[in-house]
């Protein structure tokens, strides 16, 4: 019997939440489905897709926050503003010549083009990642564009996903979705595969880092994920407790400016900068602490990954996602610290959220037995968005909108 085709259109399968979410979805729809891959950009494969699923590269440099110097990224930039238009028509030709029955779409500027080159006849699934008003609103006029599309196109799609019951909740208010049309899935998990890559030795040259006590994070050095928020923290912390140390795992646009935030609060030889490692589940578990603090989210994966890892997390009230993942699901409060602002600090005495989080920090850092309690509540909370659990939800959502 053969299966029903579905495209799935992305952004990019090189890093961070929308390629991994998007090789997650790839692995489960392809079950049940004929499943080939769009994706805008050409930047390096490094998600694993199955081998029977073909792929199709766009080149138009989506992800231009990926090159390597702000000069790199400014040409992306230019090159994307010229390029999208041609991008969207190579997308429209696929999908004439493919015939799917429907398209799987993740970002908001894919799931624009596939809402735009929609028919009756293909039915549009669109899953919206992140908190669309949050990631847009440094962005302009470009980002006015979007919001203002997304809100007269997002209600014509046939189903729209989100890993969050409030983005859900905001996706409905702001662009006044009804509410049959949203389904909130969470991003699930191969728990065995993290936890198999957890127990793997760190690579040699940085395994006399994790001789020392380790605080760590995980991300892309942005704006959106509020590190120097965490320098400036546990900056007294680590002066008073010189076996500590804060790790860094991923690279990005604010790389040089949090390390010379590290150097001037006087603490730059206990903060290290490892970059893009291709195992962070290794380092993570090797760690003490690991804390999120980012300004906001769609479903932060690298949260739930830690607490899948056996560490204790701290986490900022970010929307979205850490609510739902801790708080909803009884993990103490202690640790899940009041909302940070979307302003940069370098100087300025600490305010009320990052004296909360130096506080969570400290009590974790004097307490063992109370790191190993919480380790072993954030490893069952994990449990929760397990493959297994979220899969058969997800075909669920798409069979309603097949029928």
């Amino acid at each position: 019997m053969s299966k029903d085709k579905i495209i799935v259109f992305s952004t990019d399968l090189y890093k961070g939440g929308i390629a991994s979410a998007t090789s997650k979805y790839v692995w489960s729809l392809v079950k049940k489905y004929d499943v080939c891959v769009v994706v805008w950009d050409n930047l390096p494969i490094n998600c694993q897709l199955p081998d029977n699923v073909p792929i199709r590269q766009l080149n138009c440099p989506l992800g231009a926050n990926f090159g390597k110097t702000k000069s790199e990224i400014f040409w992306r930039k230019v090159f994307r503003l010229v390029l999208i238009p041609y991008a969207i028509i190579s997308f429209g030709l696929i999908q004439r010549k493919a015939k799917p029955k429907m398209v799987f779409s993740l970002g908001y500027l894919s799931n624009l083009a596939s809402i735009l080159l929609s028919s009756r006849r293909i039915k549009t699934i669109i899953s919206e990642r992140t908190f669309p008003g949050r990631d847009l609103e440094k962005s302009g006029l470009k980002g006015r564009l979007v919001i203002a599309l997304s809100k007269h196109l997002y209600k014509k799609a046939d189903l729209i996903i989100t890993p969050s019951k409030e983005l859900s909740r905001h996706l409905q208010a702001t662009y006044q979705i009804p509410k049959e049309r949203i389904a909130s899935i969470p991003n699930f998990f191969d728990l065995d595969f993290i936890q198999q890559n957890a127990t793997k030795d760190v690579v040699e040259k940085h395994q006399d880092i994790f001789k020392s006590n380790i605080i760590i994070t995980c991300g892309r050095l942005s704006r959106q994920k509020g590190q120097w928020f965490l320098i400036r923290s546990v900056a007294g912390i680590l002066k008073k407790n010189k076996k500590w140390k804060l790790v860094f795992l991923g690279d990005g646009e604010m790389s040089t400016e949090l390390k010379e935030l590290a150097e001037s609060v006087g603490v730059s030889d206990q903060v290290l900068f490892l970059g893009n490692v291709k195992n962070p589940h290794q380092y993570i578990s090797r760690s003490k602490i690991f804390v999120f603090p980012s300004l906001w989210e769609g479903f932060p994966n690298a949260l739930v990954e830690a607490m899948a890892c056996n560490v204790p997390v701290i986490a900022s009230d970010c929307p979205t996602g850490p609510k739902e993942i801790l708080i909803e699901n009884g993990y103490p409060k202690d640790f899940f610290i009041e909302q940070l602002p979307n302003k940069i600090l370098k100087k300025e005495p600490l305010i009320k959220p990052e004296l909360g989080l130096n506080k969570a920090i400290e009590t974790l850092l004097r307490n063992k037995e109370l790191r190993h309690d919480l380790a072993s509540e954030a490893l069952k909370i994990s449990q929760l968005y397990s493959k297994e659990k979220v899969e058969e939800e997800l075909f669920e959502c798409i069979q309603k909108v097949n029928i």
